[in-house]
């Protein structure tokens, strides 16, 4: 199932996308340094990155908490 992801490379590239796994996100001789999940807030319009997909349902559709 692909997911909302995230990687920081060894080179300081920011990489984000939807994949299956974070290592899905790395071009060749490319090393991770971290990575995590990501969500787009459109409301006051700002990119939000966790460690965990921690989603719970509200009366607004889907809540992302960091």
């Amino acid at each position: 199932m692909t997911q909302p992801k995230f990687i920081i490379t060894l080179d300081g590239l920011f990489r984000l996308g939807m994949v299956n796994q974070h290592k899905d996100l790395l071009k060749p001789g490319d090393s991770c340094l971290g990575g995590g999940y990501y969500h787009f807030d459109y409301i006051p319009t700002a990119l939000s990155l966790t460690a965990h997909p921690t989603i719970s349902e509200n009366r607004s559709g889907i809540c992302w908490k960091s």
